[in-house]
C-alpha cells in the first residue's frame, strides 16, 4: 500500500500483502427532471475482480468545453450509487458532457464519459434572490439547501430560523409551511426582516407586487409559534401565523417593531396567556422607550380555550413609548386587543363578533396609556359576557384619551356593572364625532348601555350620537362626570342592520345572554352606515344601495368646522359632506 507495516514484519519480505480491489464504472446516466434543466447524474460503482473496497468519485459536468460543475465523493463503496444534481441549470438544446473517475488504492483509475444535448427549460427561480445577506425559503427547493438564492433555497422554514446570524438581515418566505417542531428563538442586534408573499423568483421586495399574499406558517396545533428577541429593529411583513398552541408571533426585547399586512388566525389553546395571536413587548420606558406598528392586519378567531379571565386574545401590545396601530381587523376572536404602558394610536381599525368572558377586560383594553387617541375605528357585534366593548383605565383620573370618528354599536354585554359599549375605569375621555348607540346592556345592568364612568373616571362628548339622554344609555358614578355638550344628538343610528335585528340574534339567561354563536358570520357581517334618502354604501358590492327605512340622524351631524372632503361624491344622491 506504499506504506510501511507496523510490528515484526514490517519492511521484510514476509510482510503481507494487502489484497487490492479493482472499481469498475458499471453506468453513468443523466436525466432531466420536471421539465426542467438541471442534470440529474446518476453514476453506479462496480467491482471488475478483487475484494469489494472504498473508492473516489469525481464527476465533471461541462458545456461549450468549459466545466461548469464538478464534485468529489470518497469513502464510496463499491456496489453503490452516487447522485449527483449541480445546482445549475443549462440552456436547452447545448451540447453537454459528463466525465467520471472511479479510483481506489492499488487500483488503475476507471474512467467513463457520457455526451449528450441539453433538455428541458430553465425554471422561473434560476439565478435569482435577494443577494447574500437575504435567507431565502422556497418550498420544494432541491438546489444546495444553504438560503442564499432561490434555487439554493432551504425547502422549510424551521432550517431558515436555525440559521440566523448577523451575517443575515432577513429571511424572505415562498410558500406555505406547516411546522410541528418548536422553532430556534433567536435574540437580536441587528436590524431584522421576515417577509412572507414571494412567489421564489423575484430580486426585490418590490417585484412582489401591491396586492398582499401571506406566506403561512401553521403551527397544527402541536408547538408554539414563532419567539424572537430584539434589541434593534424587527420587521414582519405579510406572513400568517395559524394555530399554535400558545402564540402566533411574540417579540420579546428593548427593539422597535413593525408588523405589516400579516394575519393571525386560530391560535388556541388552554394556558392561561394574552396575545395568542400576537404579544409584542417593548423596554417601557415611556420617555426613550421602544416603538411599535401594527399596519393592514387581521386577528381571527384566536381563543382562550379554558374560559378564563384573559385579555388581548388576538394581539396583546406591552411597554412601548408609542404605539400605533392602523387599518386593522379583529373579528371572531375571544378578547381582542389589551394594550399596557404603550400609548396607542389607532385609526381605521375594525373589532367585529369578539367574543370575551372577562370582566374588569374588555374586547378592547386600554391600560395605563395616557394621551392615546382612537379614530376612524368600529366596535360592532361585539359580546362581552361581563365587561365592555371597550375599557379603559389610564391610571390616573386626570389621564386623557380621545376618541374621534368612531363608531361603537351593537356590542351586548350581561354585566350589571359594566357598559356593553364604553366603561372608563379611570381618566379623561374626549368624544367628539362619534356614534356610541344602539348597545345592549344586560336586563339587571345598573349602568348605562352605551357608557358608563366610574367614580375615578370623567367623559365629554361633543357632536356625538348616543341612544338617549338618560343613564339607560349613558351613566356615570357622579352627574359632573359626564359632559353632553354642543352637538351631541339622540336617537336610532338606523344602520343598514337595525337594533331589532340584531336584538333578534342575542338569546340566554339574564345574567348570561349572549350572541347566538352559531350566528357570528352574521354578526360580524352586520353593516352600521347611517342611512339616508339617497342610500348607503354596500361595502360588499361597492355600490350604492336605496334605503325603504329612516334617514340617519347621524348624516351630517358632525362638526361643521371639521374637513368633509374625503367623503365619496355619489352621482345621482348627493355629494359628499351635504345631507341626501
Amino acid at each position: 500500500g506504499g506504506r510501511i507495516n507496523l510490528g515484526a514484519y514490517g519492511n521484510t519480505p514476509n510482510a503481507s500483502r494487502s489484497v487490492f480491489g479493482q472499481p469498475k464504472i458499471d453506468s453513468l446516466t443523466v436525466e432531466y427532471k420536471d421539465g426542467f434543466s438541471r442534470p440529474w447524474i446518476t453514476l453506479a460503482v462496480g467491482l471488475e475482480d478483487g475484494a469489494p473496497c472504498s473508492t473516489t468519485v469525481t464527476i465533471f459536468c461541462r458545456t461549450g468545453g468549459v466545466i461548469v460543475a464538478s464534485e468529489t465523493f470518497a469513502g464510496v463503496k463499491t456496489g453503490t450509487e452516487v447522485k449527483f444534481a449541480p445546482s445549475i441549470y443549462l440552456v436547452s438544446g447545448d451540447d453537454f458532457k459528463i466525465s467520471a473517475e472511479v479510483s481506489a488504492p492499488g487500483a488503475e483509475i476507471s474512467s467513463s464519459v457520457k455526451s449528450g444535448t441539453v433538455e428541458g427549460e430553465i425554471p422561473i427561480w434560476a439565478g435569482k434572490g435577494g443577494g447574500e445577506r437575504i435567507i431565502h425559503v422556497r418550498k420544494g427547493a432541491d438546489g444546495l439547501g444553504n438560503g442564499r438564492n432561490w434555487t439554493d433555497a432551504f425547502p422549510d422554514f424551521e432550517s431558515a430560523m436555525a440559521a440566523i446570524n448577523p451575517s443575515y438581515d432577513a429571511i424572505w418566505v415562498s410558500g406555505d409551511y406547516t411546522i410541528v417542531n418548536s422553532l430556534s428563538q433567536p435574540t437580536l442586534s441587528h436590524n431584522f426582516e421576515i417577509r412572507g408573499g414571494f412567489d421564489g423568483h423575484e430580486n426585490t421586495i418590490e417585484e412582489r407586487g401591491s396586492s398582499i399574499k401571506y406566506s403561512t406558517l401553521d403551527f397544527a396545533g402541536k408547538v408554539n409559534g414563532v419567539i424572537i428577541n430584539s434589541s434593534a429593529l424587527l420587521t414582519i411583513e405579510r406572513m400568517r401565523f395559524m394555530r399554535a398552541t400558545s402564540r402566533g408571533f411574540q417579540k420579546g426585547g428593548v427593539g422597535r417593531v413593525v408588523v405589516s399586512g400579516c394575519a393571525f388566525v386560530g391560535n388556541r389553546g388552554s394556558n392561561n396567556i394574552n396575545g395568542r395571536g400576537a404579544y409584542l413587548e417593548g423596554d417601557g420606558d415611556i420617555n426613550e422607550g421602544t416603538l411599535g406598528l401594527v399596519e393592514n392586519c387581521v386577528f381571527e378567531g384566536n381563543v382562550q380555550t379554558n374560559g378564563s379571565i384573559v385579555s388581548g386574545q388576538g394581539l396583546t401590545v406591552k411597554n412601548f413609548r408609542q404605539f400605533e396601530i392602523v387599518d386593522c381587523l379583529f373579528i371572531t376572536n375571544g378578547t381582542a386587543l389589551a394594550v399596557d404602558t404603550a400609548p396607542i394610536t389607532m385609526s381605521g381599525t375594525e373589532f367585529r363578533a369578539n367574543r370575551g368572558t372577562s370582566q374588569d377586560l374588555g374586547i378592547v383594553r386600554i391600560l395605563n396609556a395616557r394621551g392615546s387617541r382612537l379614530s376612524h375605528c368600529l366596535w360592532v357585534g361585539n359580546d362581552e359576557l361581563y365587561g365592555s366593548a371597550l375599557v379603559t383605565d389610564l391610571g390616573h383620573q386626570e389621564n386623557d384619551i380621545t376618541l374621534e370618528h368612531c363608531t361603537i354599536a351593537l356590542n351586548q354585554t350581561a354585566s350589571k356593572t359594566y357598559s356593553a359599549g364604553v366603561t372608563l375605569i379611570k381618566g379623561k375621555m374626549v368624544i367628539k364625532n362619534s356614534i356610541i348607540a344602539g348597545n345592549f346592556g344586560g336586563t339587571a345592568s345598573t349602568v348605562g348601555s352605551d357608557l358608563h364612568a366610574q367614580s375615578t373616571a370623567s367623559a365629554s362628548a361633543t357632536y356625538t350620537l348616543l341612544t338617549s339622554h338618560n343613564a339607560l344609555s349613558v351613566s356615570a358614578a357622579a352627574a359632573n362626570l359626564m359632559d353632553h355638550g354642543v352637538g351631541v344628538i339622540y336617537g336610532d343610528p338606523s344602520f343598514g342592520t337595525t337594533v331589532q335585528e340584531a336584538l333578534s340574534l342575542i338569546s340566554g339567561a339574564d345574567d348570561a345572554k349572549r350572541y347566538n354563536a352559531a350566528e357570528l358570520q352574521r354578526v360580524a357581517a352586520f353593516d352600521v352606515h347611517p342611512t339616508s334618502r339617497g342610500g348607503r354604501y354596500d361595502e360588499k358590492t361597492g355600490r350604492w344601495v336605496r334605503c325603504a327605512g329612516n334617514v340617519s340622524i347621524a348624516v351630517d351631524a358632525g362638526d361643521p368646522a371639521d374637513d368633509w372632503s374625503m367623503e365619496p361624491e355619489c352621482a345621482g344622491v348627493g355629494t359628499s359632506g351635504k345631507r341626501v
